[in-house]
């Protein structure tokens, strides 16, 4: 008999849409990068309850400890630079790494440079205890980050109120 050995390079996660979303719920999260492909296997139940699935997102580290921390969920492959999978639903508010895997789990993408999903909770909406820089342009322009430097998951709109009123 002969066997197939398939040489391949590390995927690489540069970013995730949308990069936020209700802890309560699951969400199509679309994934991008570089070096995604499917893996065509002959024999597809010799990975036991993994399927034939060989794309997985990964939520979160092993180390960390949580009961969320290293779920997998299957991912679907749309070409060489994009993945879908859904987010999972979380018990609380967190931000997780991304990683993903081309090989049925065995390996992952770089844990350092994995973006994070952030596990909101819509009925706690978050506070901004302050802001720098604390003026601007009224034209705009100016990146205000927040405390984490994490882009908080709601959006706002700020107006210089007028001295004309009707």
């Amino acid at each position: 008999g002969s066997a197939t050995f398939t040489y391949f390079t590390s995927p690489l996660v540069s970013g995730l849409e949308p990069d936020a979303g209700d802890r309560a719920i699951h969400h199509t999260l679309t994934v991008r990068g570089d070096h995604f492909f499917e893996l065509r296997s002959a024999d597809h139940l010799a990975y036991g309850a993994q399927g034939a699935y060989n794309l997985f997102c990964k939520f979160g580290l092993d180390e960390c400890g949580g009961d969320i921390c290293g779920a997998n969920v299957p991912a679907t492959f749309v070409d060489e630079q994009t993945l879908r999978c859904d987010t999972p639903v979380v018990a609380a508010i967190s931000s997780l790494p991304v990683l993903i895997s081309v090989n049925h789990g065995y390996t992952y993408s770089d844990p350092a440079t994995a973006p994070s999903f952030t596990f909101y909770d819509p009925s706690q909406p978050p506070t901004i205890a302050g802001l720098t820089p604390a003026y601007g342009s009224l034209e705009g322009g100016a990146a205000t980050p927040s405390p984490s430097g994490r882009r908080i998951p709601t959006r706002a709109e700020c107006r210089p109120e007028t001295s004309a009123r009707s």
